[in-house]
């Protein structure tokens, strides 16, 4: 989507090898996780706006404290994201935080986390970076409507080990109980992740899982896959998934309010584009009738400039987010014809279009 954005962390080779030996899966992991990322049938992300922080192919061994990717890697690629000119971006999308390699986990926290240790920790010196710390501060301040937090990496519980906390002024949000966040965590607090030779290369048990789950997860009536229909599916599928290696299970915090949807390879319909001929100036209502002359979709339109956000109502479903940058904006609906019915300012307008069965030309509003 338009405003949606995503870093993605590999890390497979470590300056302390006899702590952290190398991994195969990480860089593979993150290279799969870009590619469901930027599918229309997947994320639906714009390359762009897609960070990738790996492992180098070759490590600079001369200087051990110096091997990438640092803590200060993440933590610019995250000002990068969220800053502009040292100020906090408010963002109306979702915020993709994913994490392959080493990890743990604070043993003394009541609440599930993880952190990722850093390419230049040691046994003495555990670099890392603390994912679940990021995911919450974004959540705290706003930064995003929904965040989803992916931690592939082991959860050893660490007593010693304490996980470094950024420097992030958490001056908090009356937004922030509206944020979505899904925490996906690749085993229990105390539990190993595992990574597997799957289809020619090395890749990390969670991540196969889980874009097996965003395929084949069955989508809700309106087409999409839910947070709490990816749950149930990677519980279900876990042990097939597994084979004859047992893996334990991974642990998913859901949010706390409605779910998060992610598009499905099974969605029906077909995705049709709507487009104003000049951009819109005030808040607008249109309603899509099928041909029995029922309501199934209503949309809130507002301006670009406009500090509310736009929503789409499908089927008498509960209002969701809907990209609108203004101007266009884009609704799978199944081939048929329809009309529209725009209100603005206590005056209609309306309008007959088609949805052909392979997409057709832009509906201009």
């Amino acid at each position: 989507m338009m405003d949606d954005y995503a870093i993605l962390v590999g890390i497979s080779k470590y300056a302390d090898t006899s702590t952290f030996p190398e991994l195969q899966g990480p860089v593979n992991d993150v290279e799969l996780m870009k590619k469901w990322l930027t599918s229309p049938d997947g994320g639906g992300v714009s390359q762009s706006k897609i960070i990738t922080i790996v492992s180098p192919q070759v490590i600079p061994t001369d200087k051990p404290d110096e091997i990438p990717p640092l803590t200060q890697d993440f933590l610019k690629a995250f000002k990068k994201v969220t800053c502009q000119n040292g100020d906090f971006i408010k963002n109306q999308g979702r915020l993709y935080l994913y994490f392959s390699g080493h990890g743990f986990c604070d043993k003394k926290s009541l609440t599930p986390q993880a952190t990722l240790y850093a390419a230049n920790a040691t046994r003495n010196f555990p670099e890392n970076i603390f994912g679940s710390y990021y995911a919450l501060a974004a959540k705290d301040l706003a930064l995003f409507r929904e965040i989803v937090l992916i931690m592939d990496c082991c959860r050893d519980a660490e007593i010693n080990r304490p996980p470094d906390i950024p420097t992030i002024n958490l001056s908090g949000s009356n937004a922030a109980e509206d944020v979505k966040l899904l925490c996906i965590y690749a085993a229990p607090k105390g539990g190993k992740a595992q990574e597997r030779f799957i289809d020619g290369q090395y890749r990390s048990l969670l991540t196969h899982a889980l874009l097996k789950a965003f395929a084949e997860a069955k989508p809700d009536p309106y087409g999409f896959v839910t947070s709490e229909g990816l749950k149930r599916h990677l519980r279900e599928s876990w042990s097939s998934v597994c084979g004859n290696i047992p893996a334990p299970q991974p642990e998913i915090v859901l949010p706390t309010l409605d779910d998060i949807k992610f598009r499905s390879k099974n969605q029906q319909g077909i995705l049709q584009v709507f487009k104003f001929s000049s951009p819109l100036t005030s808040s607008t209502i249109m309603e899509i009738f099928n041909g029995e002359n029922q309501v199934v979709v209503q949309c809130d339109l507002q301006p670009s400039l406009s500090s509310s956000v736009s929503t789409v109502t499908i089927n008498g479903s509960s209002s969701t987010y809907l990209q609108f940058d203004g101007e266009i904006f884009s609704l799978y609906l199944q081939p048929g014809y329809y009309e529209y019915v725009l209100s603005s300012g206590g005056v209609s307008r309306s309008s007959l279009f088609k949805v052909l069965i392979k997409g057709g030309e832009n509906v201009s509003l």
